[in-house]
């Protein structure tokens, strides 16, 4: 009972935490490549309409929901309302669990690569070069594995041994660091020569991308999978949250600085590509996806640039810093889950972590699984908000607002925020997936296809088994938050 009453000690504590939860590799591997392949301002538009009409709403509902009921996102799931749940709390777990099995590898690659910018890997490296070191560390079963337990036995190492406290420091250390590192990084990028072209290639939009499903889609998808709307991580810290925080103000706060983290990030990434490569190239290398771009690219650029053996340890470094401090709040999560289910928590963690390990083996050892990883339960926070906006509208937005939300001083909200869950959020889920489903069918013949990485089949494959089998244990994952309930209530 004791390890239910950890709070964070300080509003600064908790901005931190939640800034970290926000801000990780999404903002710095995913976004610059995700906003450059589908039209630069004119992905921009629907991200930010998506920040105020989805990631913003779901955040303060996350925060809500974890003060209110003090349990993880399947104890909140089972116990809130008048009708469980537990299901889709469960399968909102699995999606941000299944995030840091392949989470993991990737901050492993970003450690294999600060070590290497240190010792000169990325000096003289002519073209081509780049790719052929990537595949040869991606390629070593050995050193993959060892890198991916490195980040994942840190965060493991400070859950273990501070809780709570451990994410407030971590995070109160971090946070400023990686704005200092972004921000220099950002200005030495435009200062290059060439590099405003970068940045016109960033901003001035490219209006035929609007007319496409799949750029509304991924806009929605980066800003739930940057903001971490949906994942169910605000609501496990939530759980920590003292009763007199203005968790309105925190939300809002937390969503616009990581939305101008990305542009930070951006800034840094993009003008760097046109300042060492004729605009054609330029735009191909910001096709190639994140892989390409961040691994294949930036190691040939950092070696063409003035002090590029600095920068490209500043941009590892920086790199690390939004690994961690993201990544600890996906560990959390599910550690939550288990110590709701009566496990403690250093227990807990060593559950979490090791199961980790087993599950991001095959994305260390596989591309393709990886790629098909990000793919579908990328598109699946998708599905986590939309869970997160029935579970508000079966018992009520107004009735939350007035209850659960403006019942503290600070912030209040108004009858925005009913609409957007019960209307807005729900008709966003609607006709983007419909839109979708339609335009993958009609375009690509074999969207059916089980075993390509990216296919619409291979996602309604893999969405259907979790719902399946959680929907199954819905009982018995009832019976057991209850059971433990009543244990802490005696």
């Amino acid at each position: 009972m004791s390890e239910k009453r950890e709070f964070f000690s300080s509003r600064w504590g908790l901005l931190a935490a939640s800034l970290g939860c926000a801000i990780g590799v999404g903002n710095i591997w995913r976004f610059p490549r995700m906003a450059a392949e589908n039209g630069g301002g004119a992905f921009l538009l629907p991200w930010l309409i998506f920040l105020f009409a989805w990631s913003i709403p779901l955040i303060i509902a996350e925060y809500s929901l974890g003060r209110k009921t003090r349990e993880g996102v399947v104890g909140t799931f089972a116990s809130f309302g008048r009708k469980n749940r537990a299901w889709m709390g469960a399968f909102i777990a699995f999606v941000a669990s299944s995030v840091l099995f392949y989470y993991a590898v990737i901050a492993g690659w970003c450690f294999y690569y600060f070590f290497e910018s240190l010792g000169g890997a990325f000096v003289a490296m002519n073209p081509g070069e780049a790719k052929t070191f990537f595949i040869a560390f991606t390629g070593a079963p050995e050193k993959t594995f060892l890198f991916m337990l490195l980040p994942l036995l840190i965060c493991g190492g400070v859950l273990f041994g501070g809780g709570v406290k451990g994410i407030e420091r971590m995070n109160s250390i971090m946070i400023p660091l990686l704005f200092v590192l972004m921000i220099i990084a950002a200005v030495y990028a435009c200062s290059l020569p060439g590099a405003m072209k970068g940045v016109e290639y960033l901003f001035i939009p490219r209006w035929e991308f609007l007319a496409k499903s799949e750029t509304w889609i991924k806009a929605l998808g980066q800003s739930a999978w940057s903001t971490g709307a949906g994942f169910g991580l605000f609501l496990t810290y939530a759980v920590y949250v003292k009763e007199e925080e203005d968790i309105v103000a925190n939300s809002i706060f937390t969503a616009v600085g990581n939305n101008i983290a990305s542009v930070i990030a951006a800034l840094s990434v993009i003008p760097t590509v046109f300042a060492f490569m004729p605009e054609a190239e330029a735009t191909a290398s910001l096709q190639s996806g994140s892989i390409g771009l961040t691994f294949f690219t930036l190691p040939e650029l950092f070696s063409q640039m003035p002090m590029g053996r600095i920068f490209a340890a500043l941009f590892f470094l920086t790199l690390i810093f939004a690994a961690l401090s993201s990544m600890i709040s996906l560990v959390e999560l599910p550690v939550r889950v288990v110590m709701d289910f009566g496990v403690p928590r250093r227990k807990a963690v060593i559950i979490v972590v090791a199961v980790a390990i087993a599950l991001g083996l095959p994305s260390a050892l596989s591309l393709d699984f990886l790629d098909n990883q990000d793919f579908v339960w990328g598109q699946g926070l998708i599905i986590s908000g939309f869970l997160f906006a029935v579970l508000l509208i079966k018992y009520g937005a107004e009735r939350f607002r007035h209850e659960l939300l403006n019942t503290q001083s600070g912030l209040h909200v108004g009858s925005w925020f009913d609409k957007a869950i019960t209307y807005l959020i729900p008709l966003e889920f609607a006709a983007l997936m419909i839109w979708w489903f339609v335009e993958t069918i009609n375009s690509e013949p074999n969207w059916w296809k089980l075993t390509a990485p990216k296919s619409l089949g291979t996602c309604l494959l893999q969405w259907g088994i979790a719902f399946a089998v959680f929907y199954l244990l819905n009982g018995f994952l009832k019976k057991k938050i209850a059971s433990q309930e009543e244990m802490e209530q005696s």
